[in-house]
């Protein structure tokens, strides 16, 4: 009998573990020299494709440079701090890419970018109902609209991080533009395409680590693409969320390079279904609330066998997250909230979200511990730990009498893949 720790907020929780229970991800990169000023720097100057970054700009260009918000974490205070350095003489901008997300407070706004970088230039919020132009791309004959600042900007440097996504096939690249700054409408549009357009339920091609014909990855290509950014720079962050590698240079190429190197160190190959499995979301901040853990969610039950059992950890310090997304769930099962979703006028993100979660609830008993409110949680179709000592002791008993028991301590970061498996 051993032991392992689970993130969980900004804690550890230790539970014993047999000795035959199986880590995912385990055979996965580990262990890396954390990304330096140096190397990012070399990675702007010598880019992996087109010339280097500060070449790409003229005195007096109004440049926008666009940064993930804290729901997504990418070592924005490493990379933003040599981009201005390279941007002295220009008019910048940096503009977060909130999504629909609420907007950071200043004091969220400083932790976020670093307290050195906003002294030199204050990031501001995207409002996805504010200040919005037409990028020249339309879906469903409605042209996209997106913040004032990306579309008539001289010049325009896109950042973030790469990961896998769980509808987009992966984060980075392209959803810093779109969804990232765009129109509040036309952000539940693109995610509207994760539904199947020939019957119930998720679109065949929707899915994490899936980009060839994926709808949703497909159209924010397509934006940012006529958008023609001057550069992207991606970081790519290890299982302890540390920024390991960097991906810089002309768009496509670029996130072509980020995309290698996160499917690299996020896809982990598993030999059989679990029947048990125990699993956090991966601490801060990527269970900040339940929107954002739901991604580790999906990941999770991707290595367990139909009606095999979860113990799930997610903080959850801020609730839900949308606050939208409850009165989804008073329709039940994933079913009837398929059927609401598709109603003229009715899809919203939440409920997309909440569909996709009563959908592994139903199929994976599982046990959340969090600090959700229990109604919440059955709402959800989950059962609530009472306590924390309850939760370890009532996975480390499950975990002893499995016949196939699983640990997943990264699942915020790491997709399982696995033959056989039920999701």
């Amino acid at each position: 009998m051993g032991a392992a720790a689970f993130r969980y907020g900004e804690e550890t929780i230790p539970i014993a573990v047999p000795d035959r229970a199986v880590v995912i991800g385990a055979d996965l990169p580990a262990g890396e020299p954390a990304l330096t000023v140096d190397a990012l720097c070399a990675a702007l100057d010598a880019p992996v494709a087109g010339p280097p970054f500060g070449g790409r700009f003229a005195p007096g260009d109004r440049v926008t440079v666009v940064i993930p918000d804290q729901t997504r974490p990418a070592a924005v205070p490493l990379y933003l701090a040599p981009l201005l350095d390279r941007l002295e003489g220009t008019k910048v901008t940096v503009l977060i890419a909130n999504g629909q997300h609420r907007p950071l407070t200043d004091a969220e706004i400083a932790r976020l970018a670093g307290a050195e970088n906003v002294r030199r230039v204050m990031p501001v919020n995207h409002d996805p109902d504010g200040d919005l132009s037409g990028c020249g791309v339309s879906l469903d004959g409605a042209e996209i609209r997106l913040n004032r600042r990306v579309v008539e900007c001289d010049r325009l440097v896109v950042t973030g991080a790469c990961g896998i996504h769980y509808l987009a096939g992966f984060g980075g690249g392209r959803k810093g533009i779109m969804p990232g700054v765009a129109a509040r409408g036309d952000i539940l549009r693109l995610h509207r395409l994760s539904l199947n357009p020939h019957g119930p339920g998720r679109h065949p091609k929707i899915g994490p680590a899936l980009l060839d014909g994926n709808p949703m990855g497909d159209l924010a290509t397509r934006v940012m693409e006529a958008l023609s950014p001057a550069f992207l720079l991606n970081t790519i962050l290890d299982r302890a969320g540390r920024p390991v590698a960097v991906a810089a240079g002309d768009p496509a190429a670029a996130f072509t390079r980020a995309v290698e190197e996160a499917r690299r160190r996020s896809v982990a190959p598993v030999d059989a279904p679990f029947d048990t499995l125990v699993a956090s979301c991966g601490g801060a901040p990527k269970d900040i609330d339940f929107i954002q853990a739901h991604k580790g969610y999906d990941n999770a039950v991707r290595g367990l066998r139909e009606g095999g059992r979860l113990f799930l950890m997610a903080a959850c310090p801020d609730g839900i997250g949308a606050s939208a997304f409850l009165p989804w769930l008073a329709h039940g099962s994933a079913q009837a909230i398929d059927r609401a979703l598709r109603a003229p006028g009715a899809f919203a993100v939440s409920g997309q979200t909440a569909m996709a979660t009563r959908e592994k609830s139903a199929r994976f008993p599982t046990t959340l511990l969090s600090a959700l409110d229990p109604a919440t949680v059955r709402a959800m179709g989950m059962t609530p730990a009472p306590d924390r000592a309850s939760f370890v002791a009532e996975a480390e008993a499950a975990l002893a009498t499995a016949r196939r028991p699983g640990l997943f301590p990264d699942a915020g970061f790491v997709t399982p893949f696995c033959a056989g498996a039920a999701a």
